[in-house]
């Protein structure tokens, strides 16, 4: 991985380091996660639940990439989806689409900065 990527994912707050103990510290697989996590389809699925108001099936989507950015230590993408996972798994949308909107520019700063070292 280079050093200017690196940088790059800790200006954005990332938290590198403990994504790369979860890899044994080998940077080459934490990268190649990272190309995964732009063909990951659990925010597009989340955003068309939450579009069409279908709450229920968008509980799984919004729990699995809460789980996917804890373990690659995108931590603003994990502190966006938190809230809203809370909400659903409570059964409640009050604030929802405000939340969303943050995780939607929160995951795009991060989808355009991964796609642009890969």
């Amino acid at each position: 991985m280079n050093p200017e990527y690196k940088q790059a994912l800790i200006e954005h707050k990332a938290d590198l380091k403990n994504a790369l103990l979860r890899v044994a510290g080998n940077e080459d697989i934490y990268e190649r996660l990272l190309q995964k996590f732009l063909l990951d389809q659990n925010f597009s699925n989340l955003k068309t639940c939450l579009t069409t108001q279908n709450y229920e099936n968008a509980f799984p989507y919004a729990h699995t990439l809460k789980g996917l950015a804890g373990n690659l230590g995108l931590t603003p993408i994990y502190e966006s989806v938190d809230p809203i996972v809370e909400l659903l798994r409570n059964n409640t949308t009050e604030g929802i689409s405000e939340l969303f909107l943050s995780l939607e520019q929160t995951y795009n700063d991060f989808y355009n900065l991964i796609r642009s070292y890969t």
